[in-house]
């Protein structure tokens, strides 16, 4: 059995994040400009869409955490041990991946609580 190049795996590993972030794109798109009718059937149905779109898109953003994690593993300085070195390199990259999962939480629960109200 062949052994997979570090290169594939490393390609793998970028488009799986990749993918991840195209696919938050559109729920975030889809989340935004999702239309609401008037009926009680249909804002139920709204609504139980809208708690699945923020459940995949939690799943969707800790995907693309744990990719950009795996890609960092595959660094030198992560396998000789250099992690101070690494994280002054990284920081800016994963505080904002942070921040951004925060916003996104923060824009979910508004948007899920407007339509608990309405």
């Amino acid at each position: 059995m062949a052994m997979i190049s570090s290169h594939k795996c490393h390609l793998c590993k970028l488009s799986a994040m990749v993918l991840c972030l195209l696919f938050d794109l559109v729920i975030n798109s889809i989340s935004e400009f999702k239309e609401f009718s008037d009926s009680p059937q249909t804002s139920h149905r709204v609504k139980r869409v809208h708690y699945f779109l923020t459940g995949l898109q939690a799943i969707c953003q800790t995907s693309t955490f744990l990719c950009l994690f795996l890609l960092l593993c595959d660094t030198f300085p992560f396998q000789i041990g250099l992690l101070g070195a690494l994280s002054k390199r990284f920081s800016i990259v994963l505080w904002l991946h942070l921040i951004y999962f925060g916003m996104t939480c923060l824009v979910s629960g508004l948007r899920l609580v407007r339509f608990s109200f309405s």
